[in-house]
């Protein structure tokens, strides 16, 4: 990964501007809309200066391409924005629920794959020893591989932000068992942090899966509940991430999609 510390102009470590900051650390006492959007326009500025938006371009225009739309870039970038919104909800202070929307954008840039994207796209169900279900896994570690290969960073906070959505990329289909030990074994606050965002990515990840409109159900199925189950029992009822359960998580995501709509 390209990570350059030299500071351009006067940043401080959060990676904007100090006029910018202000604004951003004031930003806890504002209205929730102002706070969300103030800090969508601060992600869409950041992923411009590491490189992310042009890995996500290139993502989006080989599936428009290919497909007429872009599904997998869609489901991303909403991932992002819903954890976001979930950190402010969660009563995170502003540079948490960024770092939570910069890694939820960037955690499935192994299906720009093309292979992968092929396979994930073609919407069929895989049996548990179908050889196409281990191509799909692979877009963890591959796109953790990207990322590592193409982000760039120009001050500390870019560097966090890269190291937050390589982990999350690389860990968001780990087992709960596996994001615990590496909670338990974090040596420092900012690594125990980057372990519960990957876990609230895993959340919004599977929820926004199962609750996409395009995928089918038989009538008069709960999209969310048969979320919340899966999510839950995958999770564990007890875990807790961000000192909040995930069955009250996974409660708060129906209207925080809503109001993204």
């Amino acid at each position: 990964m390209n990570q350059q510390h030299g500071m351009r102009g006067e940043f401080h470590p959060l990676g904007v501007d100090l006029v910018t900051l202000s604004k951003l650390e004031s930003s806890t006492s504002r209205p929730e809309l102002e706070r969300t959007e103030a800090l969508l326009e601060l992600l869409d500025e950041t992923m411009e200066r590491t490189g992310s938006n042009a890995l996500l371009g290139e993502f989006e225009a080989y599936e428009r391409k290919k497909y007429g739309l872009s599904p997998q870039v869609q489901h991303t970038r909403r991932v992002g924005a819903v954890g976001l919104l979930t950190g402010i909800r969660l009563g995170l202070p502003s540079h948490l629920a960024f770092r939570i929307a910069y890694a939820g954008t960037t955690h499935d840039m192994g299906k720009r794959d093309p292979e992968i994207n092929n396979v994930v796209n073609s919407h069929r169900k895989f049996t548990r020893d179908d050889p196409e279900r281990e191509i799909i896994n692979q877009h963890s570690s591959v796109g953790a591989d990207i990322l590592t290969t193409y982000l760039h960073a120009d001050n500390e906070f870019d560097i966090t932000c890269n190291t937050d959505a390589i982990f999350a990329a690389a860990y968001h289909h780990a087992t709960s068992e596996t994001l615990q030990e590496l909670l338990e074994t974090a040596p420092d606050q900012e690594t125990r942090e980057r372990v519960e965002i990957t876990r609230l990515t895993q959340v919004l990840d599977v929820y926004d899966a199962l609750t996409d409109p395009l995928r089918s159900y038989r009538n008069g199925v709960d999209r969310h509940e048969v979320a919340k189950a899966i999510v839950v029992s995958h999770l564990g009822e007890e875990t807790v991430i961000f000192g909040v359960r995930v069955a009250d998580i996974v409660e708060m995501l129906p209207a925080i999609k809503q109001q993204l709509a």
